[in-house]
């Protein structure tokens, strides 16, 4: 579910980028042709976008992983102190619920809205 939500917001930060340069800059652009293709490209990239995966190779080991010569490894065991981490998790899960449902009854509103504007569009032709 967090990688459901992870696309969802990178998906609408895309989105209101395109939306914003297109605003700013083509806006006032008399070429309707390039317009149509700019906000075709603008759907297709922010479905495709987020689900690229870049990662950035590192040519230098991290400092965690460089041991001198005789230094012992020793592994620890893991030490609970509290037990709140679990009442975190459960919070920040609720939040997401939360977050997620406001998301879907916005898109149920903007689907409404859309059904609505295509019916009164065909109406007018009949």
């Amino acid at each position: 579910m967090m990688h459901f939500l992870n696309y969802f917001i990178s998906s609408s930060i895309l989105i209101v980028a395109f939306y914003l340069v297109y605003r700013l800059i083509l806006s006032k652009e008399q070429n309707h042709q390039f317009k149509r293709f700019f906000l075709l490209f603008a759907a297709a990239a922010s479905i495709i976008f987020p689900l690229i995966d870049v990662t950035i190779p590192t040519f230098f080991p991290s400092s965690s992983n460089i041991r001198t010569i005789g230094q012992p490894i020793e592994l620890l065991p893991e030490i609970i102190i509290d037990n709140s981490e679990t009442n975190t998790t459960s919070s920040i899960i609720s939040v997401l619920k939360i977050v997620l449902v406001i998301y879907l009854v916005g898109v149920v509103a903007m689907l409404s809205r859309f059904i609505w504007s295509l019916m009164s569009i065909i109406n007018l032709f009949l």
